[in-house]
């Protein structure tokens, strides 16, 4: 239900009026996944502006890449969330956006290094 879910994420950014980086962060990962690809580089590159300004979050962008299947630049910033403390990390065991690298061992060893079981 992507469409459907695009066109909501789009009520919620002009909702939050630019205040709240997550739907963005959501908004471009939902247009990565529907090969909205153009859009999603471009909503990458206001989270990366924002994640610069101390506004938005490494994970953040950790979202919009596992989007556009860029394992590598994933694992990267997720990296860089661990090494903030993100609170998004808190779901990321649950958070089906997730499911594409969770067999990946980087993915796992994430997981041990926040003290959970990588079943």
């Amino acid at each position: 239900m992507y469409a459907e879910a695009l066109a909501e994420f789009q009520k919620t950014v002009t909702l939050a009026g630019g205040v709240s980086t997550g739907p963005d962060t959501y908004l471009g990962y939902t247009y990565a996944v529907m090969g909205m690809k153009a859009d999603a580089l471009a909503k990458l590159n206001i989270l990366r502006a924002r994640y610069e300004q101390g506004q938005a979050t490494a994970y953040d962008l950790a979202v919009v890449y596992v989007g556009l299947n860029d394992t590598e630049h994933a694992f990267d910033w997720l990296q860089k969330a661990y090494m903030e403390r993100s609170g998004g990390l808190l779901q990321i065991k649950a958070d089906l956006i997730f499911d594409p690298i969770r067999s990946d061992e980087r993915f796992k060893s994430l997981l041990r290094s926040l003290g959970l079981p990588p079943s």
